[in-house]
């Protein structure tokens, strides 16, 4: 190597390093606004869990979310999941109510047979009782006097025992309303997150990959498509009106997740006539999120213009 070539070579070596040095710095702090978000996220859900204002609290959460898509398109990495965090939050708080539900619910079952069981001890206390008193009034030497002067205690003890395990009944019942609501409302609130969950596992998630679901409306039946880097093709499958329908789409998808195809296909008569089959056009729009997507379809021919939704997830 000659020394004006090995004086280049060092040159780009050296320049190489002085802007890598020069990028960390503007790196690291792309990062730090990565996590501050992330951060924000967090501390909005944690808020959430003890106010009545928790639906406000997962809108602000959802525009954090997208603050953060956006800041992830200038740099850093997701460091943590704050969203799949806090259902995991909810979950065990679920779990555990509905363990205390269930509790309360084998004690009020075991004390429902005890409870029948003392009843009909009661019952048979106090017909031996009635048998006494109608019966001929025993001598004071014969069984039956001693057994009568008992009866009037054991029968009060038999309703002393009722009373105690209605009492203990009417608690456990209590206690089931009183948990109620709570359970109601932890389920409500995981129920909301699942929107949150999807957008935030869009961030990582990627368009690439095939979707499959079902398309709806004037029509129906399934549809399939596979997206790769910006491009999205695939079928649909079903039937309009009794007769059956088939067709394919391709198109492109932008860094939004915006899907926009243009669709062709025909319509084959079932009817006894066996009329044949006639081409349609059309288009298959929507958005995807690399975890699911829905949109609109439409297919037009001489003969019609029929229109409606999809909805799909990925694979």
């Amino acid at each position: 190597m000659s020394r004006f070539a090995a004086k280049f070579a060092l040159g780009l070596c050296l320049a190489a390093v002085f802007a890598l040095m020069s990028l960390s710095p503007a790196m690291a702090g792309q990062q730090e606004n990565v996590d501050y978000i992330i951060g924000r996220i967090r501390t909005t859900l944690n808020e959430s869990l003890n106010s009545p204002g928790w639906r406000a609290k997962y809108s602000l959460a959802s525009k954090n979310i997208e603050d953060l898509r956006k800041t992830l398109a200038l740099g850093g990495k997701i460091s943590s999941n704050p969203v799949k965090e806090y259902n995991g939050v909810l979950t065990e708080m679920l779990e555990e109510r509905k363990a205390e539900f269930k509790a309360y619910c084998d004690a009020q079952e075991k004390l429902d047979k005890s409870r029948k069981k003392a009843a009909k001890q009661a019952i048979n206390d106090v017909g031996m009782e009635m048998i006494n008193r109608i019966t001929p009034k025993p001598g004071i030497f014969t069984p039956f006097s001693q057994a009568r002067t008992k009866n009037a205690q054991v029968i009060k003890d038999d309703f002393a025992r009722l009373r105690t395990i209605d009492e203990a009944i009417a608690t456990l019942e209590q206690y089931k309303k009183n948990i109620l609501p709570s359970i109601r409302e932890i389920r409500d609130r995981r129920q909301a997150l699942g929107p949150l969950l999807t957008q935030f596992a869009s961030l990582t998630a990627g368009f690439d990959g095939t979707y499959k679901g079902r398309f709806q409306g004037e029509a129906s039946g399934t549809i399939t498509f596979t997206v790769k880097g910006k491009s999205v093709s695939g079928s649909l499958s079903g039937s309009y009106r009794g007769d059956s329908i088939q067709g394919r789409f391709s198109g492109i998808v932008d860094t939004h997740g915006n899907v926009s195809t243009s669709l062709s296909g025909s319509l084959t008569d079932m009817s006894k006539n066996r009329m044949g089959s006639f081409p349609f056009k059309g288009n298959v729009n929507g958005r995807i999120n690399g975890v699911s997507g829905s949109g609109r379809w439409t297919a037009k021919n001489k003969w019609g213009a029929p229109a409606g939704g999809w909805s799909v997830s990925k694979n």
